[in-house]
């Protein structure tokens, strides 16, 4: 479901034709095994985390985490022997971004990169407030989301820049929620002693609003959604 929030002081047209300064786009939830792709991510984050060094955190105050290590791997092309339930999770953000591209009558999609990782939450963390692009790169990526794959008590905050209200949306298993990648966003605090976990990804219209140093490790991908 798509859902728009009006700012009739804010008029910016995004390159692509994404005029609405606030909305999310929040469907019904996916039902899957997430046992399963939690045991599997927890077990591949400790050979990421091993395998990549810690880089920038986006501001989310994660700074040694699977988090910072965003710009070394791709979600959908990282967990090739992984259950089947991470490829039914790929196939479900494909379906919600067609989805919501169509909503928008965006029919050019034949250059379309995607970046996607994953966040692991443990007791007492929490992921503080980020923008993924500033206004000014709005081009670059216009839209980005994120999956709760394991999520207990907590809510994700949705902040328009341009006044003070924000939305809170309570975090679910099978949860995908879109946005602007403009959008100020973050979580409240984690207080539970199973983990939560979370994939996100950033969407960009052409190839060449990615950094090459993006393009160069295969954390950009091309993301192919003719023939879905």
């Amino acid at each position: 479901m798509l859902n728009v929030f009006k700012d009739e002081n804010f008029n910016l047209d995004n390159p692509i034709g994404l005029s609405k300064s606030f909305w999310l786009w929040n469907p019904d939830l996916l039902k899957f095994n997430n046992k399963k792709v939690i045991s599997y991510l927890l077990k591949k984050e400790k050979e990421m985390i091993n395998k990549f060094p810690a880089g920038a955190d986006g501001y989310t105050n994660l700074p040694n985490s699977l988090t910072s290590r965003f710009s070394f791997y791709n979600f959908f092309t990282y967990f090739e022997n992984g259950p089947k339930e991470i490829n039914i999770i790929k196939n479900f953000i494909k379906k919600n971004i067609k989805n919501l591209l169509n909503k928008f009558n965006i029919n050019k999609i034949d250059d379309l990169h995607i970046m996607c990782w994953y966040n692991v939450l443990r007791k007492g963390e929490e992921i503080g407030e980020h923008t993924h692009f500033g206004i000014k790169g709005l081009y670059k990526s216009f839209i980005s989301g994120h999956f709760c794959v394991n999520a207990f008590n907590t809510s994700t905050f949705y902040k328009n820049m341009f006044n003070s209200y924000n939305i809170k949306i309570k975090n679910e298993i099978g949860q995908i929620t879109l946005f602007p990648s403009h959008l100020l966003h973050w979580t409240d605090k984690h207080e539970d002693d199973e983990v939560r976990i979370s994939i996100a990804f950033d969407l960009y219209f052409l190839k060449n609003h990615v950094k090459k140093e993006f393009l160069d490790s295969k954390a950009a991908i091309h993301l192919d959604l003719n023939n879905f």
